[in-house]
């Protein structure tokens, strides 16, 4: 049996062996920020959810709002279709530079989602380009 654990002034999340502390493992490094945390362990789980039959329907993400309903969603650079269970890819979108990285979103303004997964690690963009 392991024992999980964060550090908050290291930054780290790891495990170590429940009973003495030996064996610590660290298994990510730049964590600032986890205050709280859960293990899922499928083989512990009970009952059933709505999503564990042929992915509930969906096309990409289910998620069980009860054990017999769910919802679909799509990743990001996807978006939901009328039939609320298939994803399509959005086709057109504005790219734009802030001071922490670059972002897409899309040009229907009814649509919230993102139309990229934001970039980050650039320093003062002013220029974009894209090619596809």
């Amino acid at each position: 049996k392991k024992l999980w654990w964060a550090d908050h002034n290291l930054a780290q999340l790891g495990t170590c062996s429940k009973r003495d502390g030996r064996n610590p493992t660290v298994l990510r490094n730049k964590t600032s920020g986890v205050v709280h945390m859960k293990v899922y362990d499928k083989a512990a789980q009970q009952g059933s959810n709505s999503c564990q039959l042929n992915n509930g329907g969906c096309s990409q993400l289910c998620l069980p709002t009860s054990e017999t309903t769910r919802t679909c969603m799509c990743t990001v650079g996807y978006y939901l279709q009328k039939n609320r269970m298939s994803c399509q890819g959005i086709e057109s979108f504005l790219m734009y530079s802030v001071h922490e990285g670059i972002r897409g979103i899309p040009l229907e303004p009814s649509d919230k989602m993102d139309a990229l997964m934001p970039i980050s690690g650039t320093s003062f963009a002013v220029g974009i380009d894209f090619h596809a």
